[in-house]
């Protein structure tokens, strides 16, 4: 019985013993895996790391990623490529970069390389690109200087005072001139003269012309223009026979530059009046100086003197009157033709894309004459006053 005993306890004490070595074992395994709390921790990585937090209410443990400062990013640590996966993660804004080329923007926080969005701590600074230069495009219109061969009887509108004793006339006339800057139309123009007197010979108190003309104005050569006009009018009162009142004016002139200061002008004139049918068109114009145009051209000569870049004076002469048809206070159907030579002085504005022109001066050699046996009658000479202008 003793033995018995001695054995049982022997069989406690061994398994006590090996129990004692295993919480040991255990022990000491715990204090070689886990480091005191005062233990100094490794230095974090530059990148985020998952770490596993134990909450207290027994839930499962949950990875979250702690947060990492911008400025603990060096650049070096940049990789050259991202996976999508990656820079989808970054949820950075696109930069929009408004008008690049016109301002100097400075962009913090992000920039664009290639086709990713990389995060940075520095400003990036976007340098505008100089565009190439572009031409001035000219404003439509045709400036007109000093000194330019507009064509010629150049002139597009008119109207004129002419204050005689015995017989004055105020008129207000188009003429089928081309614009500045075409080289040929087809035109319809008109004109109204409001007589005062005579009354004897009898005249009627008003007179009309209508008229379409082509005109059309060419360069030949470098040196060479051509100026041509053909027209059809009727010039009556349309008060009698308008039919005999039937006309073809027009004109063909050249102008061919001699050199940069002189030029040649020649050509025919058809006035078609019962006066005069036909007139030759011959002369020189001379710039002998910049501000001097000395136009030495029959039927119409004339000397410019520029006063500024916008402004001229001028002394002209030429040929004034028409023929009409018209119907007498005896209820005769006749012709009558007024001619008169006149003188003129005037200042010329030039704008943009018109040039007008304010004149006033002297006519002279005034003579009216009839178809029919009626005799001529001459006047006095009278005041002319005027203003035109060219498109």
């Amino acid at each position: 019985m003793l033995k018995a005993r001695h054995l049982s306890f022997s069989v406690r004490l061994r398994a006590a013993v090996g129990c004692t070595a295993v919480c040991c074992a255990f022990v000491c395994c715990t204090v070689m895996c886990c480091p005191a709390g005062n233990a100094e921790s490794p230095k974090s990585s530059p990148f985020a790391a998952p770490t596993v937090s134990a909450p207290a209410t027994g839930e499962p443990a949950v990875a979250e990623e702690l947060p990492v400062p911008e400025s603990a990013i060096p650049e070096s640590a940049i990789p050259e490529s991202l996976p999508v996966d990656q820079v989808s993660g970054l949820n950075l804004e696109p930069v929009v970069i408004d008008d690049l080329l016109m301002d100097e923007e400075v962009v913090e926080g992000s920039v664009v390389i290639s086709d990713r969005v990389v995060q940075t701590s520095e400003p990036a600074v976007v340098t505008p690109i100089e565009p190439d230069a572009v031409p001035e495009i000219e404003p439509d219109g045709h400036k007109v200087q000093f000194g330019d061969w507009v064509g010629y009887n150049a002139t597009q509108n008119n109207t004129t005072w002419l204050a005689g004793g015995d017989f004055g006339m105020y008129s207000m006339e188009s003429y089928p001139s081309l614009d500045f800057g075409d080289d040929s139309s087809i035109k319809l123009t008109s004109g109204f003269h409001f007589l005062d007197g005579p009354r004897v010979p009898d005249m009627p108190p008003r007179l009309f012309d209508f008229q379409v003309a082509f005109q059309g104005r060419r360069a030949l050569t470098d040196h060479t223009m051509v100026d041509v006009r053909l027209g059809v009018g009727v010039f009556s009162d349309f008060e009698g026979s308008a039919r005999k009142g039937v006309r073809y004016p027009g004109h063909l002139v050249t102008y061919w530059e001699y050199d940069p200061g002189l030029a040649v002008v020649s050509g025919v004139e058809v006035l078609d009046r019962d006066d005069l049918s036909v007139l030759p068109v011959a002369g020189l114009v001379w710039r002998p100086v910049d501000d001097l145009v000395l136009e030495c051209v029959f039927p119409r000569p004339r000397i410019q003197l520029r006063l500024d870049s916008n402004k001229a004076m001028h002394f002209g002469g030429e040929l004034g009157g028409g023929t009409w048809a018209i119907k007498r206070l005896d209820g005769t159907n006749d012709n009558v033709t007024y001619r008169d030579l006149r003188v003129t002085w005037g200042i010329s504005n030039f704008d943009e894309d018109d040039e007008s022109t304010m004149e006033i001066g002297w006519a002279f050699d005034r003579w009216l004459g009839y178809r029919s046996a009626t005799p001529d009658t001459h006047f006095d000479g009278a005041f002319l006053l005027r203003w035109h202008k060219h498109y």
